[in-house]
């Protein structure tokens, strides 16, 4: 008997409404709008796109770093026009004190940078992380990690990164987040 292999790239089938089933006539526009709206189709055409994405991006890297990156301790990833920081890189960048991001499109920072053991983490001029900097609070859990964030429209230190964070737009005025609560403690 021959079992049939599954190809992990392909999505199991979803029947589609149809004229049979729905009861109405679908246009040719309707179909194809069926098609581009079906859940699975786009889950995985999403999926799919961001591992191009990330073979780009390991392939800029591999550009400028063409040997192993396992002996780097200053590691230079800056006006790349990574979209990612792939995983898989970081994994190989063992003595890495200092990685500098400067210049990207990146959108979120992968866990493995908690394995690392950085002193410094630029990430100056990656726009999309600055409304995403709450989510990586778990950056803290670094010994000793400075964040500097230039040029992303910070006009404060974010809650708990208080002599830990840089940045050329917080002035020392406004050097740590105004916490309302202190203010209802104390009136208290």
């Amino acid at each position: 008997m021959i079992y049939p292999t599954t190809n992990y790239l392909t999505t199991p089938e979803i029947p589609r409404p149809t004229e049979s089933t729905t009861g109405k006539a679908t246009s040719s526009l309707g179909k194809r709008k069926q098609r581009e709206e079906h859940p699975s189709d786009f889950d995985w055409s999403l999926k799919l796109r961001f591992v191009k994405e990330l073979q780009v991006d390991v392939e800029k890297i591999r550009q400028r770093y063409p040997g192993d990156l396992a002996c780097e301790e200053n590691i230079d990833f800056s006006g790349l026009g990574l979209r990612h920081l792939p995983p898989n890189i970081l994994q190989q960048c063992l003595n890495a004190k200092r990685l500098d991001l400067t210049g990207n499109n990146i959108h979120w920072l992968p866990a493995e940078l908690k394995k690392l053991n950085l002193a410094v983490l630029n990430i100056s001029g990656n726009l999309y992380l600055q409304p995403n900097l709450e989510k990586f609070s778990w950056l803290l859990e670094i010994p000793g990690l400075k964040l500097i964030a230039n040029d992303m429209g910070f006009d404060f230190t974010p809650r708990d990164w208080r002599g830990r964070f840089e940045s050329n737009q917080v002035s020392t005025e406004n050097e740590w987040m105004y916490d309302s609560t202190q203010d209802s403690d104390e009136s208290s």
